[in-house]
């Protein structure tokens, strides 16, 4: 039985063809704050891929990474005036919990950004040595220009600015250029580097740790629609642009953006304005999958039931237990 999976990056539903064991990797949290439905909705459909690619008799091997070196965390335990190593494991803890009580399936690798500190340096020497990075101070900054291909570039610089990529520094060859390593100043979180004292690049963490476990390429890469750019297309520049192997993921797989009365948790998260996913409850809507539109993205969306916040959890696993069966292959579990 041929498989097919809509890849987001192609915006087409192609055959997946790949050998019994597919290497799976999924964007995982920055652990600044509390788990949100955003969250619950793409480790679903990502665990929704898992199982239905097992029933089909592949061997899934899953990584879901936890981003613990990140400016936003680091800015966020200051202003409580934490730890944020204990602000990341606490929120952690949480997640991991949310994540069982929805039945998510638990990962085979759950790599971290602390951990991937000496990967995210050979990145970058190996960027450095094909001319595909150079060094400003004590920093790295990779050519990412080219990822923005699809993107006016008035977006793209937005998107940047959004992302903490600094496009309006200075001493960028090209704005949309992205820190492969990062200095940091005496007060900040900081590894040594053969470059100074500093840290990793957001996007360069995940393609560190993508490459550390299966090498340079992954059959699936999953993650939020609202990754796409800049993080996921830096991440694959900066893989390619190490290795020279390309594609550096043979399918993408985003989960669309969750809404609640029209607000998106994402963004409600960074404004600090998101409750935990424990305590609120809202019915889960999915669209009709038609081709070209936009729940063949992906994208469904959350919606209050008569200005209250009930329904949650539950919705969710009854949503993603209804898809896998009809997926399910006879005789299977």
């Amino acid at each position: 039985m041929t498989i097919k999976l809509f890849d987001t990056a192609q915006r087409a539903v192609v055959p997946f063809e790949v050998d019994r064991v597919v290497r799976m990797y999924v964007c995982g949290i920055t652990p600044y704050d509390v788990t949100h439905l955003g969250h619950a909705s793409t480790y679903i459909w990502a665990d929704l891929v898992d199982r239905v690619l097992s029933w089909h008799g592949h061997t899934v091997t899953v990584a879901r990474n936890v981003t613990d070196v990140d400016e936003v965390l680091f800015a966020e335990a200051r202003r409580r005036g934490e730890s944020y190593s204990m602000m990341a494991t606490l929120h952690r803890a949480t997640f991991e919990g949310t994540m069982a009580t929805l039945r998510v399936r638990v990962p085979d690798h759950s790599p971290t950004a602390a951990q991937a500190v000496g990967h995210v340096v050979q990145l970058a020497t190996a960027l450095l040595a094909r001319d595909r990075a150079y060094v400003r101070g004590g920093t790295v900054y990779a050519r990412t220009a080219a990822a923005a291909s699809g993107l006016d570039h008035d977006t793209a610089l937005r998107l940047s600015a959004e992302y903490h990529d600094h496009p309006d520094a200075a001493d960028k060859d090209d704005p949309l250029d992205v820190a492969v390593w990062q200095e940091t100043s005496d007060e900040e979180v900081s590894w040594p580097s053969p470059w100074g004292e500093g840290r990793p690049g957001w996007h360069a963490e995940c393609a560190a740790m993508v490459l550390a476990l299966y090498g340079p390429s992954v059959d699936i890469h999953c993650g939020g629609a609202d990754l796409a750019y800049p993080h996921h297309a830096c991440e694959a520049a900066l893989a390619e642009g190490a290795t020279g192997v390309a594609p550096f993921a043979r399918s993408w797989l985003r989960a669309g953006v969750v809404r609640v009365g029209g607000a998106c948790p994402q963004r409600m998260a960074i404004a600090g304005q998101c409750q935990p996913l424990s305590a609120v409850q809202i019915p889960v809507q999915a669209g009709p999958v038609e081709p070209g539109g936009e729940s063949s993205r992906g994208e469904h969306t959350c919606h209050k039931h008569q200005e209250q916040q009930r329904v949650a959890p539950h919705g969710c696993r009854a949503r993603q237990d209804a898809l896998i069966r009809t997926h399910e292959p006879e005789g299977g579990p």
